[in-house]
This record gives structure tokens, sequence and C-alpha cells, in this order.
């Protein structure tokens, strides 16, 4: 979408583009999988742009090297809901990954040991079942904080991909993250607006990988 191709898309900005093709950067042993998900809907499902999603995601089963997928939109993410109840999932992403399931194929393709996004304005860390890989959203640096629960296990996804929270947590407030490769996957250390660290999370890389953030 637009403002992807401001800030995030891998050539000139063209405005009339409504989304850029999936691209990768391989960076020795990791390949980063960039998608433009700018405009997927999130409760209205697209179908049209969910089969586009569903084609490029199908492309990274080949990866030669384990993927971190980074995208903009979180495909199984949470916001509070009604009661406080941890809610979300975003119905054009999972419509692709369901696509592909419908094929035999897993629902994130088993190459991607990570997922990175933003667009939830805290930071969230989450392990899921199925299979699929955990979910990192810092979108903490975001102008208006969301509020989300801290324990998001029980959360309530929209649609029907059977994806559940194995655990996953919430951390409020504004903040940033910084990623340092360690022996046996990355430290991932949580900091707040004035620089203090907060909370030291781990992912141990894996297919799917594992991330770990301990009080």
């Amino acid at each position: 979408g637009p403002g992807w191709e401001r800030l995030q898309g891998p050539g000139e900005a063209e405005p009339c583009t409504v989304h850029d093709p999936l691209y990768t950067v391989t960076l020795g042993k990791l390949t980063l999988a960039v998608l433009d998900d700018a405009v997927s809907n999130e409760t209205d499902l697209d179908r049209t742009t969910a089969r586009t999603y569903a084609e490029e995601l199908a492309s990274l089963t080949k990866a030669p090297s384990l993927v971190w997928f980074i995208h903009h939109r979180p495909t199984w993410a949470a916001i509070t809901g009604p009661l406080g109840i941890p809610i979300g999932g975003n119905l054009t992403l999972m419509e692709s990954s369901n696509l592909n399931a419908i094929k035999g194929a897993p629902l994130i393709p088993g190459s991607v040991e990570l997922m990175l996004s933003g667009h939830i304005h805290t930071f969230e860390g989450i392990n899921y079942t199925k299979g699929v890989p955990p979910q990192i959203v810092a979108g903490n640096g975001g102008d208006n904080l969301d509020v989300t629960p801290k324990n998001l296990r029980g959360t309530q996804f929209l649609g029907h991909t059977g994806v559940t929270v194995a655990d996953g947590l919430s951390v409020g407030g504004f903040g940033f993250l910084l990623m340092t490769r360690s022996d046996s996957g990355w430290t991932i250390d949580l900091y707040d607006s004035a620089g203090a660290k907060t909370r030291t999370c781990r992912f141990t890389s894996g297919k799917p990988g594992r991330l770990d953030c301990p009080a």
C-alpha cells in the first residue's frame, strides 16, 4: 500500500501501486521475507488479496535457509475485547494461510522460524499451536498505545484456522527492543522510552522457533 511504499518498499514509491510483491533479503544463513500487507482487511475478508498473499507465502516453502517472515499487520495477535478478553486475528491474512492449508501445506511455511510485525501499538511475544512459528509484535513506538492484556493465553481469534495461543504476553508502555544474536538464537532486550531495560526475552532458533519472556 502507499504507506508501505514510502517507508518499507524495496524501490521508489509509486502512489498508484496497491501491493508490492514479496521480496527477500539473504543475511548469511538467515533469509528475511518481507510481505506488503498494508491493505489487508482485518475484519472484512478480501478474498482477492488473500489469494495474492497465499501465493507469496507458498513461495517460501522452497526457501534454502531459515526465514523470518516480516509483515506490518500480524496474522494472529491481540487487542483488548469485551470483558478484558484478548481478541484478534486478521481475516484476510488468515484466509491466505487457509488457502495453502487446503492444498496440504502448513498454515505458515515450515521454513519460517519467526514472524515479526508491528501495527498493534504494544509489545507482544506469542507462541502458537498447530506448528505456527512464534510472533513478535513490536509496535510500542507508535503514536497511540494499545492496551492489551498482559497474559494472551486464551485469545479469541476471528476465523477458523484452529490456531490458538500456547503462551504469550504483552508489555505495555512506549519503548523499543534490541535483538542480539546468541549461540542458540537471539536475546531480545526490551527498553522503555527512557532507555531503561524492562525485560529480556529469548528466541530459540528452530522449525518453528520458540520465544520465552520470563518475568
